[in-house]
C-alpha cells in the first residue's frame, strides 16, 4: 500500500470514528431537548437535504480550481465548529441554523475523499479496501463511545467528533489532490444526458439512501424503546460494522459477478428486508442481529455506487461525479428517509414505523430493478 493509500485508509478511519461518536446519538440530544417526532426528523433531514446541492457544488469548485485539499479543510473546520455549537444550544430554531452550518459543512468530506481513493488506486475493484477502513473507525469508536457517553453525559459526543476533526484538518496537508482544473460548463450535463447508466444508477442510489437515512436516524430510538443502553446502541453499530468489513472486503468480487446494477439492487433488496425486520424485533437481541444486514444494505451500494460514478464520469470532473452520486445516496435519499420516518413516527410507534418504510423500500424497489438490470454501460 502506498502513502497515500495509507493516509486515505486513515483518514476514513477518523472521520467515521469521529461520526460515529456524533451523527447516531444526534436523534437522542434533540428528544432529550424535547422536540418532537416531527421536528427532529426535520433536523435529522438537514445534512442530507443540503448535501443534495452542497456536495455537487463543493465538487464542482474543487474540479474547476484544483483547489479540493483547501475546500476539504475548510469543510473539516466548519463541521468541527457547527458541532461544538450543537453541544451548547436548546432553542429549536438556534439548533436548526447550526444543523444547517454542519450539513453545508460536512457535505463534501465523503465524497471529496471517495474522489482521492478512485484517483489513487489503478482497480476500481480496490475501492472498498480502501473505504473498509472507515467501517473498522466506526465499529470500533461506536462501543467506547457508548461507554464513556454513558457516564460522561450526551453533551460530550459534539465534543469528540470536533476532536477528531481537528485530526482530520492536520491530515489534511498531506492529502492528494485527486482533480487538476476542468473546464466545467455543459460536460458534466453532457455527460448526464449521454450515459442512459446515471438514471438508474441514481435511481438505486435514491432508494438505498431511503433506508439509509432511516436507520441511521431512528435505529438508537427504536432501541431506547426496547430498553437498550448507550453501550448497547454502541454495540449495535460495532455490529454492523463485521457487516461492513465483510462487504467491502468482498465488494470487489460481487460487483465482477452481478455488475454494478445486480449488485445495487441487492443493497436496496436488503434495505427493505431489514427495515420489516427492525418492525418486527420483540428484543433488543434481534434488534442486534439485524444489524447484520448493514454490509448488504449499505455497504455494497455505496461501493457499486463509486465504482459507477466513477466509470460515467468524464475525465477531469471525477469529483463532481462522486458529488452527485452522493447528493442522491447520502442526500435525497436519506432526506426522504427521515422526514417521511419522522411522519410515520408521529402517527404510531417505532416498529410500525419501521415496517411502512420497509413496505415503501421493497415497492420502490421493484421499479428501479428493470432499469439498473438492462444498464449496459454499468
Amino acid at each position: 500500500m502506498t502513502d497515500y493509500r495509507r493516509l486515505i485508509s486513515g483518514f476514513y478511519f477518523v472521520y467515521f470514528a469521529s461520526a460515529a461518536i456524533l451523527l447516531p446519538n444526534l436523534p437522542l440530544i434533540f428528544d432529550d431537548a424535547g422536540y418532537s417526532g416531527s421536528q427532529i426528523g426535520w433536523l435529522l433531514a438537514l445534512p442530507p437535504a443540503m448535501s443534495i446541492v452542497a456536495a455537487p457544488t463543493w465538487g464542482a469548485v474543487a474540479d474547476a480550481t484544483g483547489r479540493g485539499r483547501a475546500l476539504l479543510a475548510l469543510a473539516l473546520a466548519g463541521s468541527g465548529t457547527a458541532a461544538l455549537a450543537l453541544g451548547v444550544t436548546a432553542a429549536y430554531a438556534a439548533t436548526a441554523a447550526i444543523m444547517l452550518m454542519f450539513a453545508l459543512a460536512i457535505a463534501p468530506v465523503v465524497p471529496f475523499t471517495d474522489a482521492a481513493s478512485v484517483a489513487e488506486i489503478d482497480d476500481s475493484s480496490r475501492y472498498g479496501k480502501l473505504r473498509l477502513w472507515g467501517a473498522l473507525g466506526w465499529g470500533l469508536a461506536a462501543p467506547i463511545a457508548g461507554f464513556s457517553i454513558d457516564r460522561l453525559g450526551l453533551g460530550y459526543a459534539p465534543v469528540f467528533f470536533a476532536a477528531g476533526m481537528l485530526v482530520l484538518l492536520i491530515m489534511t496537508r498531506r492529502m492528494p489532490v485527486a482533480i487538476r482544473g476542468a473546464r466545467l460548463t455543459g460536460r458534466l450535463k453532457a455527460a448526464l444526458a449521454s450515459s442512459r447508466g446515471w438514471i438508474p444508477l441514481l435511481g438505486g442510489a435514491l432508494v438505498a439512501g431511503i433506508t439509509g437515512g432511516t436507520v441511521i436516524g431512528y435505529l438508537f430510538l427504536l432501541l431506547r424503546s426496547l430498553g437498550a443502553s448507550s453501550l448497547t446502541m454502541g454495540l449495535a453499530l460495532a455490529i454492523a460494522t463485521l457487516s461492513e468489513v465483510v462487504a467491502f472486503s468482498s465488494a470487489g468480487r460481487v460487483i465482477d459477478r452481478l455488475g454494478v446494477g445486480g449488485t445495487m439492487l441487492l443493497g436496496v433488496a436488503a434495505g427493505g428486508i431489514r427495515l420489516l425486520i427492525l418492525g418486527f424485533v420483540p428484543s433488543v437481541g434481534w434488534a442486534l442481529a439485524a444489524q447484520l444486514l448493514h454490509g448488504f444494505t449499505f455497504s455494497l451500494p455505496l461501493a457499486a455506487g463509486v465504482m459507477g460514478a466513477a466509470k460515467l464520469s468524464p475525465k477531469g470532473l471525477g469529483t463532481t461525479g462522486q458529488g452527485v452520486f452522493s447528493a442522491v445516496f447520502l442526500g435525497l435519499g436519506p432526506t426522504i428517509g427521515v422526514v417521511l420516518a419522522g411522519y410515520l413516527l408521529n402517527q404510531g410507534s417505532e416498529h410500525s414505523m419501521m415496517i411502512a418504510m420497509g413496505v415503501l423500500v421493497l415497492i420502490a424497489g421493484v421499479a428501479v430493478a428493470i432499469p439498473l438490470l438492462r444498464a449496459s454501460d454499468l
